[in-house]
């Protein structure tokens, strides 16, 4: 559950020609985000162009390399070691 202070209580409006918001609805759909989510992680993240939610995939991609370096005879091909650096 979300403390106080990250729940989502406050609605604020901005105004914005037809062409942005076309611009932003695109941009938003290109990294599969509503506009309101968005908007929220340009403005906070600095639109450094890693989400949190990006920044999960990542993890997730990350533990299942491990999962295979793992699963991989390290005499085969790589020391796991050297894999997971």
């Amino acid at each position: 559950m979300r403390s106080k202070r990250e729940k989502k209580s406050i609605t604020k409006s901005i105004k914005l020609s037809p062409l942005q918001v076309q611009q932003i609805e695109e941009k938003a759909k290109e990294k599969n985000l509503t506009f309101s989510s968005y908007m929220v992680d340009c403005a906070v993240h600095g639109n450094n162009s890693i989400t949190p939610q990006m920044a999960v995939r990542m993890q997730e991609l990350v533990n299942m390399v491990l999962e295979i370096a793992d699963s991989i005879d390290g005499t085969e091909y790589i020391r796991k070691e050297e894999l997971r650096q």
